[in-house]
């Protein structure tokens, strides 16, 4: 067998790595980011952040604490946050006139002034009790 030819089992090898994505945005009283959490063992977890009271690091430990993502994935998470507020922040400052473009070409609920952020996922996890689940 040669040294670069690979095994079938290699092949078939893929890491459960959790997705992290914006589902909404409102910015009616504090900024608030709503994301969809699909983790490593396939579960969706749906949660808002505010984008000036919450950081990444604090949300990652929850995130670890609760289980939704293993520990080894904390600093990626982390990461991925900060990408996700960026994210937020630049779709914010655009004027929602229309569908707002995404790397998936997917439509963002942005509510600005009226309006609130709702989810109807079956795990939901809330960082402010001002932000309840909607039913």
């Amino acid at each position: 067998m040669s040294p670069n030819k690979r095994t079938g089992s290699k092949l078939l090898r893929k890491r459960a790595r959790s997705r992290l994505r914006i589902t909404g945005l409102s910015d009616k009283v504090d900024r608030v980011v709503e994301c969809q959490l699909q983790t490593h063992n396939s579960k969706m977890v749906t949660f808002k952040f505010d984008l000036d009271g919450d950081n990444p690091e604090d949300i990652a430990t929850v995130m670890a604490n609760n289980e939704f993502i293993l520990p080894s994935e904390k600093e990626g998470f982390i990461h991925r946050m900060k990408d996700i507020i960026r994210r937020a922040e630049a779709l914010m400052r655009r004027e929602p006139l229309g569908p707002l473009e995404t790397g998936d070409s997917s439509r963002l609920p942005y509510q600005s002034g009226a309006g609130m952020l709702s989810a109807s996922q079956v795990s939901y996890t809330t960082w402010k009790k001002s932000y309840p689940p909607a039913n």
